[in-house]
């Protein structure tokens, strides 16, 4: 992990591959290398290993999010939101997934199903002006100014850089 963020990604890849070889069941060894390999946009391989991840530690939403981000990759959106669409509503509320989902629901030509993740979770999340930032984003890909238009105020409110310029377009300024 510590190669990996001083950016000597070779190296990491061969100690998680030494780890991983002398115990294949560290789950986190095969999520990191699937999480180098998304880096290096190597999808195929990022579904190689964090495959095998997941089925060591099937519980993390963290390993389901970064296979649904390889699926993405492989333009294969709507296998990605199968995939976290299966998990429970109280971890399809963290932000990672409902990221994912959105992104995912983007490609799929969906905006509005998008900006309801986000609705949900400015909802869930009041003081994150990045969130009420987004929501507005996708409400107005939807066709919603009025309910973009709130969001955005909102998140300028909170401070969120951009959110002023995007309250000044809605309004026509």
């Amino acid at each position: 992990q510590v190669l990996r963020r001083l950016g000597r990604t070779e190296e990491a890849k061969a100690q998680l591959m030494l780890a991983a070889g002398l115990d294949e069941s560290i789950g986190v060894a095969w999520a990191t290398l699937a999480a180098i390999a998304l880096d290096e946009n190597k999808p195929d391989i990022v579904l190689q290993h964090i495959r095998r991840a997941r089925a060591l530690e099937p519980g993390n939403i963290s390993y389901r999010v970064i296979e649904a981000k390889g699926l993405r990759r492989l333009n294969r959106p709507a296998d990605a939101l199968t995939l976290l669409g299966a998990l429970p509503d109280n971890e399809r509320a963290v932000l990672e997934v409902v990221e994912e989902m959105a992104l995912c629901y983007g490609l799929t030509n969906k905006p509005a199903e998008a900006a309801s993740l986000y609705v949900h979770a400015c909802d869930r999340n009041p003081n994150d002006g990045r969130v009420a930032l987004t929501a507005a984003e996708w409400l107005e890909r939807a066709g919603d100014r009025a309910s973009a238009l709130a969001r955005a105020e909102h998140a300028a409110m909170l401070g969120q850089p951009g959110a002023r310029e995007m309250v000044a377009r809605l309004k026509g300024e």
